[in-house]
């Protein structure tokens, strides 16, 4: 899922509850991105967790950290 484009039809949220977004989609990644490098060490030592509250195992795509 990492990869792949994700999207949420809100349209009956709206409609049945009223609901609006406070946040752009554009302030909204900024900020789970802000909390994450802030927690990024507790997330990174978690251990049995939810594979979607966990740090992805980047494997051998680790090496493009050292190519130039």
């Amino acid at each position: 899922m990492y990869g792949r484009e994700m999207f949420f039809d809100l349209t009956k949220a709206k409609a049945e509850l009223g609901w609006t977004s406070t946040k752009s989609n554009e302030e909204m990644l900024i900020e789970s991105y802000d909390w994450y490098v802030a927690n990024r060490t507790e997330v990174l030592s978690r251990t049995g967790a939810s594979h979607h509250r966990s740090a992805v195992r980047t494997g051998i795509l680790r090496i493009l950290e050292y190519l130039p």
